[in-house]
């Protein structure tokens, strides 16, 4: 960007109006480029960069109005600001002009300091207009590093811990998640799944969301909630791990995560662990939607879930109450299907919901496949069901499936 309080080009076919201008506007600091006619300016404007033109309406051959309806097949009146100089001052002529996209208008003979101050007013506009727009293009790619470091923290697709075989789906609504999900081996014998979804969108959501994730990661060290190392362990290589029970996992969280009134930000999350030799399976919920179990030989239902959210209510106020894990035991080919609300919420151009009984619809319908098509399947209809409108909540969806 130039040093000069801007740089101009100055378009008129009269040699002694062109010269008194580059006198006068140089003296008040811009830096001013002339043109004699409406060819030079197009191929000045297509060579160099300008931050305001000067565009006289009367000229020969290629006249100002045919110059700017040019200018503006390529360019907005933020990217390149045209103030046209008339000797008219009917009505229609400035009309015209504004509705082919001139930015402003004046009539001679010329008013400097109205000049001045047209000029000044335009090419500070298109100054902050670049210095927003080139800002957000840097926000953008920051959000889209961001956005390839949280995908990358996703679970392999279709991954299979032991007996059990898992399967996901993550779409979000904007570059950042609040929705986060993730499949973890705590020991020989146990593994853990989850999903969370933490309110609101974008940035402040997804700081959150990472933040969880990251105490939900299993450590050798007392950072995790998921995990322990055994203090009673028999001699030095000895490093197995304790698995944290899930209701000790949430009561966990809530501490850590309190609700900040400030931020207004609490969470959701389904938390499962899934002992991988007996199929036995646990779990919490902190007020997630109710996960669908599909027994192999038998009909749909929904799973007990009850709790309060992350961080709405501290364990020391009196309407606590303790979260409280649930027990199912899974026989081979049993299902079960964890979904964010997001996705339940998903509006069509009618602004209907497709809804718990589409979703179990689709889940069923596809029970025989595979259990990362049985998920494909469910996306497509959601897709279906919006028909090219962009979701407004992230689409999140984990299965598990017991298969010894």
């Amino acid at each position: 960007m130039s040093d000069s309080l801007g740089t101009l080009l100055v378009v008129d076919d009269v040699a002694m109006n062109r010269d008194l201008l580059q006198r006068r506007l140089t003296r008040r600091g811009y830096e001013v480029t002339l043109a004699e006619n409406g060819a030079e300016a197009l191929d000045l404007v297509s060579k160099e960069s300008f931050d305001l033109i000067l565009l006289d309406v009367m000229m020969p051959d290629i006249d100002g109005m045919q110059v700017l309806k040019e200018i503006r097949d390529t360019q907005t009146r933020l990217q390149l600001p045209v103030i046209m100089v008339t000797a008219k001052d009917d009505s229609k002529d400035i009309i015209e002009a504004l509705k082919a996209g001139a930015n402003d208008y004046v009539t001679k003979p010329l008013d400097l300091e109205v000049l001045l101050a047209r000029i000044g007013t335009h090419v500070i506009l298109k100054r902050t207009t670049a210095s927003l727009e080139a800002a957000n293009q840097r926000l953008k790619r920051d959000l889209e590093a961001a956005a390839r470091i949280q995908q990358a923290n996703l679970p392999e697709k279709s991954p299979r811990l032991g007996s059990c075989q898992f399967a996901w789906s993550y779409v979000p609504c904007e570059e950042l998640a609040g929705d986060y999900l993730n499949v973890v081996a705590l020991n020989e014998n146990h593994a853990a799944f989850y999903l969370l979804d933490v309110s609101g969108h974008g940035v402040q959501a997804a700081l959150l969301a990472v933040a969880i994730n990251h105490m939900l990661s299993p450590s050798r060290g007392d950072t995790s909630v998921v995990n322990r190392p055994n203090r009673n362990r028999i001699d030095d290589s000895d490093e197995t791990f304790l698995v944290t029970p899930p209701e000790e996992v949430a009561e966990k969280l809530n501490r850590r995560f309190p609700f900040d009134p400030a931020a207004g930000q609490f969470f959701t999350i389904l938390y499962g662990v899934v002992n991988l030799d007996t199929g036995e399976c646990r779990y919490v919920s902190t007020g997630h939607p109710s996960p669908i179990y599909l027994p192999a030989d038998g009909p749909p239902r929904l799973l007990e879930s009850k709790g309060t959210p992350v961080g709405i209510v501290q364990a020391d106020d009196p309407d606590f109450e303790p979260y409280q894990a649930l027990t199912l035991t899974l026989n081979p080919g049993d299902r079960i299907l964890l979904y964010s609300d997001g996705l339940v919420e998903a509006m069509d151009k009618n602004d209907q919901a497709f809804g718990l009984n589409r979703l179990t619809d689709a889940f069923v319908e596809r029970r025989q496949a595979p259990l990362d098509e049985n998920l494909e399947s469910i996306m497509k209809e959601v897709d279906i069901w919006l028909s090219g409108m962009d979701a407004r909540d992230d689409l999140s969806l984990l299965a598990l499936e017991w298969s010894p």
